[in-house]
């Protein structure tokens, strides 16, 4: 074998290994390993100034709008204002959560950026709350396994 047809084969196999992990991150993005169980939005007492506070929590599976509303957050001085789940929670699916209020930027989610981002795993075979804390200033994300 001549080293020209050695180095076209072991491009073409190279290209190849390329084009299998391409098609595994986008079935992993497509079907998360952890499974989404829904919203909780907690109050911290950076936030109480401005309660009472209108939140509009929507959420999106597979693309389509499956939950929007308005909840009002009140008299939560530090901790848990509501939870948002359904018969739609509990899937591989992909699902995006965007969270709102009068007075913080819009903030989004989305199961294939947490997949993506958790490298080591440690959320794999998990379900898993996508915990929104709504601060004086901003709206911080923190996931956490149902327990």
């Amino acid at each position: 074998m001549n080293r020209r047809t050695l180095l076209g084969l072991s491009g073409a196999a190279l290209a190849g290994l390329a084009g299998c992990n391409t098609y595994r991150n986008e079935q992993r993005a497509r079907n998360p390993r952890f499974a989404f169980a829904g919203v909780i939005v907690e109050s911290l007492s950076t936030a109480e100034q401005y309660q009472p506070l209108s939140v509009t929590v929507s959420v999106e599976k597979d693309g389509a709008e499956i939950y929007q509303d308005d909840h009002t957050v009140q008299d939560v001085v530090h901790g848990e204002a509501f939870r948002v789940t359904g018969e739609w929670a509990e899937e591989r699916l992909p699902y995006s959560v965007t969270l709102s209020s009068s007075v913080h930027e819009p903030t989004t989610q989305t199961t294939a950026k947490l997949d993506a981002d958790d490298e080591r795993g440690r959320f794999s075979g998990t379900s898993l709350w996508f915990r929104f804390q709504l601060t004086a200033n901003t709206i911080l994300f923190r996931p956490m396994p149902v327990k």
